[in-house]
């Protein structure tokens, strides 16, 4: 059966980072916030399907460790514990750059390195305690419900049990790069907005390297050789594996610009995080931002 209307209800699709993010935001505004996700979630911090670059190397850089500590107190204490060191971007760092490699210098410039399952357990344990909060996985969503032309007022499900309707206030839809939204909203006959694409061409994949038995901890927390165009075609981007991306060894990733554009916005229903780009006017080159896109929007 459809939710009741007699609740100011959100709706969040998708329970990654922009999801938790979202969700915990809105519930200091909603009596009610039901998060779906089409993933079955586990239980511990492992990869799973619905997050392909979750065994890509992750870290939070300043001003996004300071957007999530904002909402999410102590984050940065619980995420040591679990073994994601915090250390100086500057003493820390060993960069390979054309013209040699700087002294580790103290910037006062935090980062703490992690994998993203880590932080995405983490997040997923604080918004789900939260009263407002209503975690469902294992549900997909195939549609939006309307109430009138151009009103959005909810979300179609599916699960193995069959079909069904969650009545919403708002939609907030942050399930990525796979957002339907777009076609969803071109069905109720609205326009899609004009996209300009920049794309800039490079890729990423992450490996871990086992050190040798016996080997001390390098010397280093972080070793970037960065891209340089038109040059440097290939870089890395390199992190003790002991942070929680893998056992033993090191990670090494290629670094990735993407694009990414403005979302746009329409009665009762809005796109969060990496779902921005699936609904916008432009789209830009970024690198390295998602997380911190995710916690400031």
């Amino acid at each position: 059966m459809p939710m009741g209307t007699d609740v100011r209800h959100t709706v969040v699709i998708g329970a990654g980072l922009a999801g938790l993010a979202a969700a915990r935001v809105l519930a200091d505004s909603f009596e009610a916030v039901t998060v779906i996700e089409r993933d079955a979630l586990p239980s511990t911090s492992v990869p799973r399907a619905g997050v392909p670059q979750g065994r890509h190397v992750h870290g939070l850089l300043a001003m996004g460790a300071e957007v999530f500590e904002g909402y999410f107190p102590g984050l940065r204490a619980e995420l040591e514990q679990a073994g994601a060191p915090v250390w100086d971007w500057g003493e820390g760092l060993c960069a390979v750059l054309p013209h040699g490699t700087p002294p580790p210098t103290p910037m006062g410039m935090p980062i703490q390195t992690f994998s993203h399952p880590l932080l995405e357990h983490v997040l997923r344990q604080r918004v789900t305690a939260l009263e407002p909060v209503t975690l469902r996985d294992g549900l997909t969503v195939t549609g939006l419900r309307t109430a009138g032309p151009g009103k959005v007022s909810g979300v179609l499900v599916r699960d193995s049990e069959g079909e069904d309707a969650i009545v919403a206030d708002l939609v907030v839809d942050a399930s990525g790069r796979s957002s339907h939204l777009p076609q969803w909203l071109a069905a109720f006959g609205l326009p899609t907005p004009r996209t300009l694409t920049v794309d800039a061409q490079v890729g990423y994949a992450s490996r871990t390297y086992a050190c040798p038995d016996g080997q001390s901890r390098p010397p280093w927390m972080g070793v970037l050789q960065p891209l340089r165009a038109p040059d440097f075609h290939k870089g890395c981007y390199a992190i003790p594996g002991w942070t929680g991306v893998a056992s033993r060894g090191l990670t090494w990733r290629v670094p990735l610009q993407r694009a990414r554009k403005r979302a746009g916005c329409r009665p009762g229903v809005t796109a969060w995080g990496d779902a921005g780009d699936r609904v916008g006017q432009r789209r830009w080159p970024l690198y390295a931002t998602c997380m911190f896109t995710s916690g400031s929007s």
